[in-house]
């Protein structure tokens, strides 16, 4: 059977009618993609799979015909601090600290780290460009040993897939900064 094409394997899958307490067959459907896409961000899915319907099963390889389409949101945050990186990167800025307020000029809290997304010569930019300070910004104040502390006066844009029950950024990616937006005006989108 692997060599038939996907929708008729399917078929036959669904024929089956394979259910169990612990898994099931899962559901699938075919054509409106934008749908699925908004059902799966309402529903706060990782992301969708998509298949082409002509593809045969290729068992153990990597398939062209196969893809994984993740979810992704996108939200101003506040930097609070920076990580020094490591390896190559030991003598600059590894990451940024960042947050949001808990309501305009409010209490900013810690949202996490942000490390992906940064061209090297950002990095050593907005080293320079990040005010030092004395003590953290945030309230609470994580508990990070390594950590520079700026004044939290820049704005970061940071596409990242949701967050976790903590309130910590889960696989953040650094877009820019954003010189539009008043840093005491970021709160949770």
């Amino acid at each position: 059977m692997t060599a038939l094409p996907w929708h008729e394997r399917r078929k036959l899958v669904e024929r089956l009618a394979l259910s169990g307490d612990r898994w099931q067959t899962s559901p699938a459907t075919i054509g409106d993609g934008a749908a699925t896409h908004a059902a799966a961000d309402e529903l706060g899915f990782e992301g969708v799979v998509c298949k082409r319907v002509d593809s045969p099963y290729l068992p153990g390889k990597r398939s062209p015909n196969w893809r994984k389409v993740k979810l992704s949101k996108v939200q101003e945050l506040v930097i609070g601090g920076w990580l020094p990186g490591s390896g190559r990167l030991s003598t600059t800025l590894g990451s940024v600290l960042v947050g949001y307020y808990d309501e305009p000029g409010g209490r900013l809290e810690y949202a996490g780290r942000v490390g992906s997304g940064f061209k090297d010569d950002q990095r050593d930019v907005m080293q320079q460009q990040l005010r030092r300070r004395a003590t953290s910004p945030f309230d609470p104040a994580p508990k990070l040993t390594d950590a520079v502390w700026v004044e939290p006066d820049c704005v970061a844009q940071v596409r990242f897939t949701e967050w976790t029950d903590d309130g910590i950024l889960r696989q953040p990616v650094f877009l820019g900064l954003r010189d539009d937006k008043d840093p005491k005006d970021v709160t949770r989108e």
